[in-house]
Formats: structure tokens, C-alpha cells, sequence
């Protein structure tokens, strides 16, 4: 029999920016603890804040104890990260 794993991912979010706050649509630069660091855009009903942590177990992200649904993202350096958001400030 095989055996599941659990697919834990832990990050913290350190930049995030509101693109269309009538919809509630964020960018937000996480930092997770695998030393990656990814930009991911999220639609949610209550705002995230720099500092806040989520958190991908099973293939479900929360964010504190909320689930949230993170728009398709790829992990990407530091600096490509920083350049992202320098693009969306123009």
C-alpha cells in the first residue's frame, strides 16, 4: 500500500499590494520557509497584511484559518519578485 504524504509549505508574506480592491484582488510576495520566494495573487474577502503567514497542507492554502485560492504562481527569485511588484506600483 502506499503511503501519503503530507505536502506541508509554510511562508510569510512580506510585500502586498490591492490591484482591484472592489474585488478584493492582492498581489503578495511570500517568503516561505524552503528558502523560495513567490508572487501570488489572491482573490479573498478579508485583506492579508505584511507579516501574515500561510500555509499549504495537502494541497489546501490558508492563511491563518481562513482557506484561501492562490491564482496559478511559479517560485522565482528574490530579485524577479522585487521587479514584479516594482512593475504593478507604474
Amino acid at each position: 500500500m502506499k503511503k501519503s504524504v503530507c505536502s506541508e509549505l509554510h511562508g510569510r508574506i512580506i510585500h502586498a499590494r490591492t490591484i482591484l480592491p472592489a474585488s478584493n484582488i492582492a498581489l503578495y510576495e511570500v517568503d516561505f520557509e524552503n528558502g523560495t520566494t513567490a508572487v501570488l495573487r489572491v482573490s479573498t474577502t478579508f485583506p492579508l497584511r505584511e507579516g501574515d503567514t500561510i500555509a499549504r497542507i495537502n494541497d489546501v492554502w490558508r492563511a491563518g484559518q481562513h482557506v484561501i485560492t492562490p491564482s496559478p504562481f511559479e517560485f522565482v527569485e528574490k530579485r524577479e519578485s522585487d521587479r514584479y511588484f516594482i512593475e504593478y506600483e507604474r
